[in-house]
């Protein structure tokens, strides 16, 4: 019997409904393997709770699992590979979480801290020992083992800072969104600019957004591309 399991973080409860954008009646599309597939969705609304659940579907009906993880923070990120499903808390937290959907026992396999006030965004993994996670608030891409989780090296990004070689110049990119093909990792450096506000900080959008280029069989920034827009957020590879 095939299975899909679709992995979900949730900021609040919500009914089994509303996480799918198809009727929740009807089982998705078969895959034209007998492997086990694996989807990731976020959910976040009030960033005041987290749970982790496993939505398992068979050919007539879906399961949901308890919660499986305890203490979530309530800015979240995740992202799929393999059997590998990868937790960034985000803000205030700087931490990531695997949890693998394979292992019999232990199924979060580390739960580790990156730093202190990174601002983690995003992973994108490009094989079983080699990942890269961008910051919000530091002008390095982290160098990650996803199998260890360990932090192996950074990139320097902060030519990309906004308004770099100015009076203006922030201190970081505030590289975002992560996307890899073939020889590159592509990283959004969305390039805002910080505000003083009534409460602390906030970010506007600033400068012209850029894609930095890394190759990641060298870890060397090797160009980048100029965006049309400001504070460009996301990034997906089609068509191949």
């Amino acid at each position: 019997m095939r299975k899909l399991f679709l992995v979900s973080v949730i900021a609040m409860s919500l009914s089994l409904s509303q996480l799918f954008c198809t009727n929740p009646s009807t089982p998705p599309p078969k895959s034209d393997d007998d492997g086990v597939g694996i989807a990731a969705v976020t959910i976040a609304a009030d960033y005041s709770s987290a749970g982790f659940q496993i939505v398992s579907t068979s050919e007539d009906s879906y399961t949901v699992s308890s919660n499986l993880i305890n203490s979530l923070h309530t800015d979240l990120v995740v992202r799929a590979h393999g059997s590998g499903v990868y937790i960034l808390e985000r803000w205030g937290k700087d931490n990531i979480i695997k949890y693998d959907t394979k292992a019999k026992d232990n199924k979060v396999a580390y739960q580790q801290s990156l730093g202190v006030g990174l601002n983690i965004q995003d992973i994108a993994v490009v094989s079983e020992t080699k990942a890269y996670i961008s910051c919000y608030e530091s002008a390095e891409l982290i160098v990650f083992n996803p199998s260890t989780g360990t932090k192996t090296s950074t990139i320097d990004l902060s030519q990309f800072n906004a308004y770099a070689g100015t009076d203006s110049a922030e201190a970081y990119p505030f590289a975002s969104a992560l996307a890899v093909y073939g020889d590159n990792v592509y990283i959004a450096c969305q390039r805002l600019k910080t505000v003083p506000t009534d409460w602390g900080s906030s970010f506007v959008p600033a400068d012209t957004s850029v894609i930095a280029i890394v190759n990641w069989h060298t870890d060397e920034v090797v160009g980048s591309i100029t965006l049309n827009k400001k504070n460009r957020g996301a990034m997906s590879v089609f068509g191949g």
